[in-house]
């Protein structure tokens, strides 16, 4: 990949974003237009119940999908988000109420919730140098009531797993995989996902692999497959409606904000257009920052979005390919005033979801991301400023205790993300680095 220095960037090119359809290429965007106006797909059932009667193990994924390749579970099951695959997996452990499971701090409101919902309780952990769950916070958090321990893998950098798993073995603990980050990136030549009890994956509009929403299951356990698909055998898909939103969600995105977005308030404008005309979505909604659960979940996973997620996963090498070198473009000329989290040049070999940097001086953070603004780059992504994100969380509603996990919260202050995704060239990677270089 050529990161010379390439001429000045044309600033009414579209904008610069860790979240704006960062993995929408024009195949996918062929894909949602025949599945909106395509009446041949629409009477084969593709919206809705594509292929789940002859998904494999009599789960409720595809058969001869690249997932099926990739990780090699027993059984497979998705579901219509990520976090509709997590409270599904906390229902069928049949655990007692008010049992505590260790997350993380520096996490999402996605994986809290479903604790909450299942009527369980989140116990924060404070976090590593590389943002994952620190083992021995974690050792420090068990008491008689926890039942299950979540590892995070936050941003596609493997977590201390073989340290967490003898923890959960020495304490008869439960070990789940969110690998919403992580789809695809191995550790010591095997797939994130494969060293716990059970994982299970996002297809969110800003994941490794995006079909707008979407979750998926992943378990070798015959009793707990068993549990999970007469539990998915129970629930309805969404409505159509907000099935066709997911689908028409790029299209709206790519053809009337994106190329306006520069364009003084035309873009931005386009975006609340469509969401007050509620055409399209939040990837979190507004009740879920209060701690409230919606009714949107959990679902079964719309067959459209199951066809967008498996054309996605066969360019998942292209992507992580591309991720990578955008990294070592990254760690190569970081500017002067800022840090790495991920140090180690081996550690370029995995594939980042975000590229998170330091400030050292936080308080320069808010003006430094205004500048970037002016410029066409939108760092802001949610994922920064608290311990529970998007930040305008209502902290307590998930049960945290300010101050419990000092190493995330001071760190959460610092941390800007880069984007890394395989709409982002290597001239707006040289752009973007110039630009902190003349806003720092």
């Amino acid at each position: 990949m050529n990161f010379c220095h390439s001429k000045k960037r044309n600033m009414i090119k579209r904008p610069i974003s860790n979240i704006l359809l960062s993995n929408i290429q024009k195949d996918d965007l062929s894909l949602c237009l025949s599945l909106l106006f395509n009446a041949q797909e629409q009477r084969e059932g593709k919206i809705l119940a594509y292929n789940e009667k002859t998904s494999q193990n009599g789960s409720f994924w595809p058969k001869n999908t690249d997932f099926n390749a990739i990780f090699s579970f027993n059984h497979l099951f998705s579901l219509n988000a990520g976090r509709s695959a997590f409270l599904a997996i906390l229902e069928c452990l049949e655990l007692e109420k008010d049992s505590e499971i260790i997350i993380q701090a520096f996490t999402c409101t996605a994986l809290a919730s479903p604790i909450i919902k299942a009527g369980f309780k989140p116990i924060y952990a404070d976090i590593d140098d590389n943002l994952n769950i620190d083992p021995q916070s974690l050792e420090e958090k068990i008491t008689d009531k926890t039942k299950a321990v979540v590892v995070q893998h936050t941003f596609g950098y493997p977590a201390q797993i073989e340290k967490i798993q003898e923890i959960c073995k020495k304490y008869n603990l439960l070990l789940i995989e969110d690998c919403a980050h992580c789809i695809g990136i191995k550790y010591k030549d095997k797939y994130l996902g494969q060293f716990g009890d059970i994982s299970f994956f996002s297809f969110g509009r800003d994941k490794i692999i995006t079909a707008g929403y979407g979750g998926m299951i992943g378990t070798n356990s015959d009793l707990i497959a068993q549990r999970l698909k007469n539990y998915i055998s129970n629930l309805d898909y969404p409505d159509k409606f907000w099935t066709f939103k997911q689908i028409l969600h790029p299209i709206l995105i790519n053809y009337f904000v994106l190329p306006f977005y520069n364009f003084g308030f035309i873009g931005k404008a386009f975006g609340k257009l469509f969401l007050i005309l509620n055409l399209t979505s939040k990837s979190v909604y507004k009740k879920e920052k209060e701690g409230k659960w919606v009714n949107y979940f959990p679902k079964k996973m719309p067959g459209a979005l199951k066809i967008l997620a498996n054309n996605q996963l066969q360019k998942i090498e292209q992507f992580q390919t591309h991720r990578r070198e955008i990294c070592e473009f990254y760690i190569k000329n970081i500017p002067n005033g800022f840090s790495l989290v991920f140090k180690n040049e081996k550690d370029i070999q995995t594939s980042f979801m975000r590229f998170p940097i330091l400030i050292d001086n936080p308080d320069k953070k808010e003006k430094l991301l205004s500048c970037l603004e002016k410029k066409g780059i939108y760092l802001y992504d949610g994922w920064s400023d608290s311990v529970i994100l998007p930040p305008d969380s209502n902290q307590e509603k998930f049960l945290y205790k300010k101050g419990s996990c000092p190493k995330a919260e001071n760190l959460a202050q610092k941390i800007i993300n880069l984007p890394t995704h395989i709409n982002l060239s290597t001239q707006d990677a040289q752009y973007l680095i110039t630009a902190i270089q003349q806003c720092k």
